[in-house]
């Protein structure tokens, strides 16, 4: 099966709260524990596509004009289409997207226990660092990575 990744929602989309709720309604059926998740208006956000169903989903937020990079927010891929590569296909779009916007650099985090989202950042380059402000905290086992965008991948 082709799965088709796409831009569905940018900062400033108007008439759009359909992809919204969807966003959640998809994170609600991924992450069913945690029902916290709301769809940020100033993120862009993908969905994964196989057969038109939605199976996954990712965001990505601006930091300017803090600094020129972005943070790759949620993303997830309901259990029964993983180990598809879906989950790294939704890195590779961020990250092409992100260059077109000429960011120069992304960060995310992985919670420890998630070793398929920890090891494919790590196959698509990201290198772990450790923020000054740690914003998901330090004692639950988030990992903070980064990658520079202009690396000519």
């Amino acid at each position: 099966m082709d799965v088709q990744i796409k831009l569905v929602y940018k900062p400033g989309d108007k008439n759009k709260n359909d992809i919204l709720n969807k966003l959640e309604e998809l994170d609600l059926e991924i992450f069913y524990d945690d029902n916290s998740f709301k769809a940020k208006r100033e993120c862009y956000w993908w969905i994964a596509y196989m057969d038109d169903v939605e199976v996954g989903f990712a965001g990505m937020k601006s930091l300017r004009p803090l600094e020129n990079g972005v943070f790759f927010c949620r993303a997830g891929v309901l259990l029964r289409y993983r180990k598809g590569g879906i989950h790294k296909k939704l890195i590779l779009a961020r990250e092409r997207y992100a260059k077109t916007l000429e960011f120069k650099t992304a960060i995310t985090y992985v919670m420890s226990a998630n070793i398929a989202s920890l090891n494919n950042l790590i196959k698509r380059g990201w290198l772990v660092y450790s923020p000054e402000f740690a914003w998901a905290g330090r004692d639950d086992g988030p990992l903070y990575f980064y990658k520079q965008m202009d690396n000519g991948e």
